[in-house]
């Protein structure tokens, strides 16, 4: 018998899908998991070491969505590319009257769901959440958090530092996605078109080391000034001086090959090799996260340090939807993680979860 509150995980038997409802078994909420494949959510589920209800869904066919929201308290959609599949999950959460979370980190899709599903989602009383991950769920909170009597602010930097970072599938396909497409910048009060790369600075990270900080289309900037007053948001990636040379001449030509069919090809590369980091890959990979407000010469810093961004992303997924099974949210329709529970929910779930925070 399916429990009417209930947290149904899409693509619940891919890599980031698997941490999820190993996350939310470990804090003994009620789960349902939905794949394409029987034979793999039946491993799942006999890895899972319980009876777990499992429905057969595929997000390339909305046909075979509908079951799965009955039942459904809170939708968690892990299949991506989510520009690519993600909008008639949505659509369907809406209709359904489903709260939706997503982990994807894809800047063109956080916008279609803000602009496209917000206001209905506002009006039927629901939460859609797109990236509840480690991006964009972490620097949305420190954002609010170093924003904090600086408001209005006239920028909101935010800077990843993430060496040695090992990827999925999903997250190298969406990540040649973003870095082959123009996205945004909020800038002056508003979004403004820019190519990755289009803004360089140098920083210095925590420990004393210099980076160089470069643009990318993160989806802060579509999340934060729905709930921060600032002039501009300006996401970016530390890179070593040497790889951000080769990154600047290499986005033109990964940008041209992106819009042939011989992406195809690079995606079936990504698909032969491993599903994702394995467990000790997943524990060595670091990151710092640094956000700083400023206002005139006022400046408010905030640094997160840890380990295992996907880790992090099961933990962060999972702690929102519980929220969301038990409590009502500080706002409804189209928003970002801190503004279903506040920032200190974040930082909570994530200290529990071994990241650092300063500021």
């Amino acid at each position: 018998m399916i429990n009417c509150a209930m947290i149904t995980i899409l693509a619940a038997t891919g890599y980031t899908g698997q941490l999820i409802a190993r996350e939310l078994q470990r804090q003994q909420l009620p789960v349902r998991l939905a794949a394409r494949s029987a034979a793999k959510l039946k491993a799942l589920v006999n890895d899972l070491g319980e009876q777990v209800p499992t429905l057969a869904a595929d997000a390339s066919r909305p046909e075979t969505l509908p079951p799965v929201f009955e039942g459904t308290r809170v939708l968690i959609n892990c299949a991506g590319p989510f520009i690519d599949l993600g909008e008639p999950v949505v659509a369907e959460a809406v209709r359904q009257g489903v709260h939706y979370l997503d982990t994807t980190g894809e800047q063109a899709f956080i916008k279609l769901v803000f602009d496209q599903y917000g206001e209905e989602a506002k009006r039927r009383g629901i939460v859609l959440a797109p990236a509840t991950a480690f991006e964009y769920a972490m620097s949305d909170a420190a954002a609010e958090i170093a924003a904090k009597e600086l408001e209005p602010c006239e920028e909101i930097a935010i800077l990843y530092a993430t060496p040695g970072f090992s990827a999925s599938q999903g997250t190298k396909k969406s990540m040649l996605r973003v870095l082959s497409s123009e996205g945004y910048l909020y800038r002056d009060g508003r979004l403004v078109l820019a190519q990755p790369g289009a803004e360089r600075r140098p920083v210095y990270l925590p420990n004393g080391k210099k980076v160089l900080a470069v643009s990318f289309p993160g989806g802060e900037v579509i999340q934060v000034p729905k709930h921060v007053q600032t002039r501009a948001v300006i996401p970016m990636m530390a890179f070593d001086t040497g790889t951000a040379a080769l990154l600047r001449l290499g986005l033109p030509l990964l940008r041209a090959v992106m819009a042939t069919p011989a992406r195809h090809l690079i995606f079936r590369g990504i698909e032969a090799g491993s599903i994702g980091p394995t467990e000790a890959e997943r524990a060595a990979s670091r990151f710092t996260l640094l956000c700083e407000a400023r206002r005139g010469e006022d400046r408010r810093a905030v640094i997160a340090e840890g380990a295992d961004p996907y880790g992090l992303t099961a933990v962060l997924a999972a702690g929102i939807a519980a929220r969301l099974l038990k409590e009502e949210p500080r706002e409804f329709g189209a928003v970002s993680p801190a503004m279903i529970a506040g920032p200190d929910a974040i930082l909570e779930m994530s200290r529990a979860a071994g990241v650092s925070w300063l500021y």
